[in-house]
């Protein structure tokens, strides 16, 4: 099993691994903007963050291991930023 939590500094290596690997955005990759979602072995299973604009944010640096995929790891990490990622933005989504 895994769970979706708050990104620590120590999650940080593994997060830009992840982003890399699917060509994500790499821009000022901190860990308060991210979410994680971590296995029950401690391994990071996926991440994704809230980057900030003036005036709003976006979903961002959305990651899931390529064997995690399909499993509702990514849906869950969606939904842990609108929770975990303290917002006063206000929200747009392009549903495509």
């Amino acid at each position: 099993m895994w769970q979706v939590r708050e990104a620590l500094a120590d999650d940080m290596a593994a997060i830009e691994r992840l982003v890399a690997q699917v060509s994500g955005d790499h821009y000022r990759l901190e860990p308060g903007q991210f979410v994680a979602a971590e296995s029950e072995s401690g391994g990071i299973l996926g991440c994704g963050r809230l980057r900030p604009y003036p005036g709003f944010c976006e979903v961002a640096s959305l990651a899931v291991d390529e064997h995690r995929r399909t499993k509702g790891v990514g849906r869950a990490i969606v939904a842990a930023c609108w929770i975990c990622i303290p917002v006063t933005f206000t929200l747009f989504a392009k549903i495509t």
